[in-house]
């Protein structure tokens, strides 16, 4: 028996895309045990961060063709007027080297957009990438399309979350804001993130092929 089903992940989220799921199925039984996701709270955890990064295991890569007035509500100190948005509305190449470029490692003209937002949790910045890099033995400062791959995706997910993150202590505590706060910088989406773990909380009553780990 697997360790995550498919029926649990599409009861986590009923819109998740189906090579997602599969994707995540086929290595959860190698890469959660191997990086200490083996308990049901630090599964959940994961599980409900993974939801909401990915717009309901539907989006591995981010969306970042906006308005000019959306621009303006993400990103106000940049973009204060429409004036400032409207080069950079519909536009997602040039609006990740705008706001990504010189920051989080990104150096080169167009490391912005080469290091936006990618995988199950969005990882994003060639400094996270350099991590996330050395964690795994991915060559994905050259290729950091690697994250969103089938084969790759979980397990860059799993070092991500535990590792570069640092959220066991978070999970352990079923402190969701603590765990948000470490995988997404912010609070950004919290409720979503809430909502997502009570999916979590009801699909996965216990852990398949390890056996369900008191939370």
């Amino acid at each position: 028996m697997s360790l995550i089903t498919a029926d649990q992940l599409h009861r986590i989220s009923p819109v998740a895309r189906s090579d997602i799921v599969a994707a995540i199925i086929d290595k959860a039984d190698e890469m959660f045990p191997a990086y200490g996701l083996a308990t049901l709270l630090r599964v959940r955890h994961f599980l409900a961060q993974v939801a909401e990064e990915t717009g309901g295991l539907r989006v591995l890569e981010e969306d970042l063709d906006y308005s000019a007035m959306r621009l303006m509500q993400v990103w106000p100190a940049r973009f204060p007027t429409l004036a400032t948005a409207e080069p950079y509305a519909h536009n997602p190449r040039r609006l990740a080297d705008r706001v990504y470029g010189g920051r989080m490692g990104n150096t080169g003209p167009d490391d912005g957009w080469k290091y936006r937002g990618r995988g199950l949790l969005q990882t994003t910045g060639k400094a996270t990438f350099a991590l996330l890099q050395h964690d795994t033995g991915l060559p994905l400062v050259d290729q950091p399309e690697l994250a969103s791959a089938p084969e790759h995706m979980l397990q860059c997910a799993v070092v991500s979350f535990v590792r570069i993150h640092g959220v066991l202590a978070a999970c352990d505590r079923n402190d969701v804001v603590g765990v948000t706060r470490l995988v997404n910088g912010g609070l950004t989406n919290l409720a979503a993130r809430r909502l997502y773990l009570a999916h979590c909380d009801h699909a996965i009553a216990e852990l398949g092929a390890i056996g369900a780990v008191p939370a």
